[in-house]
């Protein structure tokens, strides 16, 4: 793996990839999500394009044409939007044309709405700086929210006081 940034701090981070619903399940249902697990995923896809890999990349061609050879970051990127269109539509939820990007942002904001410390988001997507965060990914809905609570507080406390409301 090569980040999208070779440099010491980048090529030196450990990535980290946790069991989802580790193995005994108590349920049926942790099974099922258990299906969902990275890491048994990647095991999975590894050994079985072993026989015909052309190349050390993660992501090759299944295609006869290209078979083994290593997969494009623009082709990457189209799989994720129509995995996530894919979902969206099955879900019967509208939504916006997704990019990679934006799910990279979607992402790492939801986890600092989840309270996740910034320090363990920037490890996880390999920002050597909480600036980089700040600057391009962190989506302002939380603040959004934050404004519209104080807003009608404000608001509340001007109509208490004002005896023609």
């Amino acid at each position: 793996f090569l980040p999208k940034v070779v440099s010491a701090f980048h090529i030196n981070q450990d990535i980290f990839l946790p069991v989802f619903y580790p193995k005994a399940h108590v349920s049926r249902k942790e099974q099922q999500l258990h299906s969902l697990d990275v890491r048994r995923a990647l095991a999975f896809y590894i050994e079985r394009t072993k026989p015909f890999r052309r190349t050390t990349q993660l992501f090759v061609a299944v295609a006869d044409r290209m078979k083994g050879l290593p997969v494009s970051s623009q082709r990457i990127s189209s799989w994720i939007t129509s995995c996530i269109r894919t979902c969206y539509d099955l879900a019967g939820v509208p939504t916006m044309h997704p990019t990679a990007h934006s799910t990279r942002a979607q992402a790492s904001s939801s986890a600092f709405l989840a309270h996740i410390p910034i320090q363990e988001i920037c490890r996880a997507a390999t920002w050597s700086s909480v600036h980089t965060f700040a600057s391009h990914y962190a989506i302002v809905q939380h603040s959004r929210e934050d404004a519209a609570f104080g807003s009608a507080v404000l608001h509340s406390a001007v109509s208490q006081s004002d005896p023609t409301s």
